[in-house]
């Protein structure tokens, strides 16, 4: 799994070598709070809307039924 780009404005892309199925994608702010919590599935690559949160740096962690995956993204 990536997640681009992690200078962000409102979209981060996910993307897989494969189809995901049930994933759950969480945000959360340097402290560990969860901010949003979605469930998704895709094929190959997912927009996910960050533009609602303020600016600031912020985990994104993405679990699927075979990994779980955290990165750092900076909110403009």
């Amino acid at each position: 799994l990536k997640v681009y780009p992690t200078l962000v404005s409102s979209f981060i892309t996910i993307q897989a070598a494969e189809a995901v199925n049930n994933a759950i994608i969480s945000v959360a702010d340097i402290s560990g709070r969860k901010l949003m919590i979605k469930k998704a599935s895709w094929i190959n690559s997912y927009p996910f809307d960050v533009s609602g949160l303020a600016k600031g740096l912020y985990i994104i962690s993405v679990s699927t039924p075979a990994e779980t995956v955290s990165f750092k993204i900076y909110k403009e």
